[in-house]
């Protein structure tokens, strides 16, 4: 102990980054008050060592600010009645200007008979309270931008335009730069390892001065865009960035940019868009089987036969089981269902993708097929597919039988339009259940 205090260099050193002065004052009766500090306040004063202990106090004192002199003078008096008292209070600095100072101290021993004495420390925290400061308006801007946004962010950034600076108040990409100011390039260029080239580079232009100052120009106070980005751990992830002008700059020179996580409400979108096309597909769609319906099927048709090119041809066909009522009455209901799935599968087998393949009820299904080359081709595919129904057990000993009639019209030879064409097929499966059935018939007008 009695080392340290000898070396009084390396406590000044000490002292000395700390900008932390220490100081003695005297009061004795009719006497100006006297100030002794040390080398380090003499610093933090801005003070010539050659002032006397009488001028150095009053440098000290005059320079008070007002509005704080009560308040020091209330902790001197605290001081004098032997009570340890401190004191935070703005300081003007000849040279730096007004300087935030904590002081504090207690009463010293004297051997001066009618003098009181006290003794204690300086210490300059203008830049902890210019931190605080800081931290308090980030606080109140983030306040100000959810309450006039009406929402929570997870990302509030702060740019400005003069010179291209971004204050990061809240952020959820980059945690360790709040409450720091970085170049717009360098908070972009961390950005970019989060974005997909394409996305990168569209937020690169929104967050371009100039972008932002033709945004300034219109009657918008606030635009919104959606950004994902790509994380190998975390997949796409959704978020909305908005661009708002600080209300606060009348020089419209900082503009605000808030971002918000909206995964859940993708999520929520995408769950509703599942639900409505799920609820689409089952409207158009036959319960058992999952062949279009009869309404489906009409539409779809009507809507092709619109569009038809005038040397195009297309086929509508009415496949209608033979002996199906025997099956529902010999081996039940569920027998029944088996067989018109069997039937539905064998339809999609022979029939392309663009072709409408429907259910119209019972055992009464129907095909249009689209863009058909020749009467030869239609002939061929009902022929194998007449064969193929016909292949359907209904049980291992086929107590029942199955096969299947069809009824063909084609467009536009005898039917322009949907309802006519029906009629004219259902016509033909007529005659192709009078043939004998098992078997097609082509319309015949």
């Amino acid at each position: 102990m009695n080392l340290l205090l000898e070396n009084t260099s390396v406590i000044q050193q000490v002292l000395s980054e700390s900008l932390l002065g220490v100081w003695r004052i005297e009061l004795a009766p009719d006497q100006p008050p006297r100030m002794y500090v040390d080398k380090t306040l003499m610093e933090l004063l801005g003070i010539d060592e050659r002032l006397t202990p009488e001028a150095c106090y009053k440098a000290w004192y005059d320079n008070v600010d007002p509005a704080y002199k009560d308040a020091v003078d209330t902790c001197m008096r605290r001081i004098l009645q032997k009570e340890k008292a401190d004191i935070q209070y703005r300081w003007h600095h000849p040279v730096h200007g007004w300087r935030y100072v904590r002081c504090g101290g207690e009463q010293s021993d004297t051997k001066q008979p009618g003098v009181c004495c006290m003794a204690g420390y300086h210490q300059d925290i203008t830049d902890r309270v210019s931190v605080q400061r800081e931290r308090e308006y980030i606080e109140q801007l983030y306040n100000d931008v959810t309450s006039s946004m009406g929402k929570m962010f997870d990302g509030i950034l702060r740019l400005s335009l003069t010179n291209g600076t971004v204050l990061v108040i809240q952020s959820l990409h980059f945690p360790e730069l709040i409450g720091r100011v970085v170049t717009l390039q360098e908070y972009l260029g961390r950005l970019k390892e989060y974005l997909p080239p394409q996305e990168f580079e569209r937020m690169q232009s929104m967050l371009s001065v100039g972008s932002i100052r033709q945004m300034n120009h219109s009657e918008q106070n606030c635009f919104t865009e959606e950004y994902c980005t790509n994380i190998p751990e975390e997949g796409i992830q959704w978020y909305a960035f908005s661009i708002l002008f600080d209300q606060k700059d009348s020089a419209n020179e900082n503009v605000i940019v808030a971002v918000r996580d909206i995964n859940m409400q993708k999520r929520s979108e995408e769950e509703n868009l599942k639900t409505i096309e799920e609820l689409q597909y089952r409207a158009q769609r036959d319960s058992l089987t999952g062949l279009y319906n009869r309404e489906a099927a009409k539409k779809c048709i009507e809507c092709y036969l619109k569009q038809q090119k005038k040397r195009e041809i297309s086929a509508l066909m009415i496949v209608d089981l033979d002996n199906f009522k025997p099956v529902n009455d010999t081996l039940g209901h569920i027998k029944g269902d088996e067989v018109l799935v069997e039937t539905a599968t064998v339809l999609r087998e022979h029939f392309r993708e663009q072709d409408v393949i429907a259910r119209m009820g019972g055992d009464e299904f129907l095909v249009f097929m689209q863009g058909v080359r020749s009467l030869k081709e239609v002939y061929r595919v009902a022929v194998d597919m007449i064969r193929c129904i016909q292949k359907i057990h209904t049980d291992p000993n086929d107590t029942v039988e199955v096969s299947g009639s069809m009824g063909i019209a084609l467009c536009p030879f005898h039917a322009k339009n949907y309802q006519q064409l029906y009629e004219c097929a259902d016509m033909a499966l007529y005659q192709a259940k009078r043939n004998g059935k098992n078997g097609f018939a082509l319309y015949e007008n």
